[in-house]
């Protein structure tokens, strides 16, 4: 389903009706699951989408669903539905003290697919670059200058070359090429790509790690660079972390 067709349909649901409402049935008499429910619900049916997780949430179920572009791109939008499964809102949800309703990811699981990893700290993040992208850059000058980041978080970088930045691809699997962390996190600007190529048999490898990373960013709902997460999938602004 095309992107766009959902947002709209998503505000329609949210700022004319509201919701969509399906034949009401009797909740003691249905013995599926709440995921089968809910894929059964005629709005969930829609080609292209596709649920991705459902958290209880009390009176109701959050729902992550996926649905992608006209470019090929998974992105996620989440959903409520009633426990009876006869109402379903698009959009986000908020508690009773105003905090968004976030289902967490568990992001440890990406941590052994990163490029490399920068800083030592407890706290972790997760950050999606183009060595081509210039806010990407700056990210990485401040994060590069800031002591204390590198103290208290552990970084891990995964690369997301975008199609209109032609030597962003190879800059990132020349970084992958590289020995140590560090020397990894210093090819993404010391221009030595350049003068150093790769071998066929390297840029088949990294080339595959690269993708492999464009997966990850697709599932995470990820639409531009640099984009961070935290240990738990949710989004952080990425000057917001080096203040």
């Amino acid at each position: 389903m095309n992107i766009k067709k959902l947002l709209v349909l998503g505000a329609v649901l949210v700022l004319s009706v509201g919701c969509v409402k399906s034949p009401a049935k009797k909740q003691d008499s249905d013995t599926r699951s709440p995921v089968e429910r809910i894929k059964a619900m005629k709005v969930f049916q829609k080609p292209g989408i596709e649920i991705k997780k459902v958290v209880d949430r009390g009176e109701l179920h959050q729902v992550v669903l996926s649905a992608r572009s006209a470019q090929g791109r998974k992105q996620n939008f989440d959903a409520f539905v009633t426990k009876d499964y006869t109402l379903s809102v698009i959009g986000k949800g908020f508690d009773k003290f105003g905090k968004e309703l976030i289902i967490p990811v568990n992001m440890k699981k990406y941590d052994k697919y990163a490029a490399f990893k920068y800083g030592t700290g407890k706290k972790k993040y997760y950050v999606f670059t183009d060595p081509e992208c210039p806010y990407c850059k700056r990210f990485e000058s401040e994060l590069k200058s800031n002591v204390e980041i590198r103290e208290s978080a552990t970084i891990y970088f995964f690369f997301y070359p975008l199609p209109n930045h032609k030597n962003a691809a190879n800059i990132a699997m020349y970084s992958m090429a590289q020995d140590t962390d560090e020397e990894k996190f210093d090819a993404l600007s010391n221009g030595q790509w350049r003068t150093n190529p790769l071998s066929a048999e390297q840029k088949a490898k990294y080339s595959k790690v690269i993708n492999l990373h464009k997966g990850i960013a697709n599932t995470l709902g990820l639409k531009g660079t640099p984009t961070v997460f935290d240990s738990n999938g949710k989004f952080v602004s990425w000057p917001s972390l080096l203040r």
